[in-house]
């Protein structure tokens, strides 16, 4: 494979690999737990895919011009694809520990959410108390109602009672001025009789005296 392979893919597959066992290293099977670890072991893999397929693309051109090309591409996509193979065993791990952590962060909120939830009792005591609460603004609303219904009645029973006073007291006045105008009548009446009564008595003692 090196006789074949350029000097510049030997290096840089060997970096590839040297990643590939590096992340394999840190990230054996299982040994992935943390969020943390996740994150580095994908970023491991992934450096390591970019460099093998940075040599697999640098190397496919320079075999062309080889004898032996097709053997030498033959070794480079080996070589690239063990790498993919590698890493790809790496990724697969990282998505296992990382729906691991999932399932056991939805487990725990589950757990959470029943901790929390308020039992049979604690649900039927708030259910009182706020049927309580209602009911009581019920009753003030009924009160504050029937109150202000009582200050309207006593105001128009006011209103009436004082437009019933001023009824009569126009009314009384009323009948003052008629009693007035009917005691002048009378009056006016009382001296013209009066009067007549002294022209009649005057006319007879005129009469008398020339007889």
């Amino acid at each position: 494979m090196r006789a074949l392979l350029s000097p510049v893919f030997g290096r840089v597959a060997a970096m590839a690999m040297a990643l590939v066992a590096a992340a394999a290293t840190a990230a054996p099977a299982g040994s992935i737990v943390t969020a943390e670890e996740i994150e580095r072991a994908r970023a491991q893999a992934n450096a390591a895919r970019s460099a093998a397929e940075a040599t697999w693309r640098t190397e496919e051109l320079a075999c062309r011009e080889r004898f032996f090309a097709n053997a030498c591409r033959e070794r480079a996509r080996r070589a690239y694809l063990e790498v993919q193979d590698e890493t790809r065993s790496i990724l697969l791990e990282a998505g296992r520990a990382e729906r691991r952590l999932q399932a056991q962060a939805r487990s725990a909120a589950r757990q959470a959410a029943l901790a929390e939830a308020p039992d049979e009792q604690q649900v039927a005591a708030r259910e009182a108390e706020a049927r309580a609460r209602h009911e009581a603004r019920l009753q003030r609303a009924q009160a504050d109602a029937d109150d202000r219904l009582r200050r309207e009645q006593a105001a128009e029973e006011r209103r009436l009672e004082l437009e019933r006073r001023r009824v009569e007291t126009r009314q009384r006045e009323a009948q003052r001025a008629a009693r007035a105008a009917q005691d002048d009548e009378h009056a006016r009446r009382f001296a013209q009789r009066q009067a007549q009564a002294d022209t009649r008595a005057q006319r007879r003692a005129q009469e008398r005296a020339e007889n």
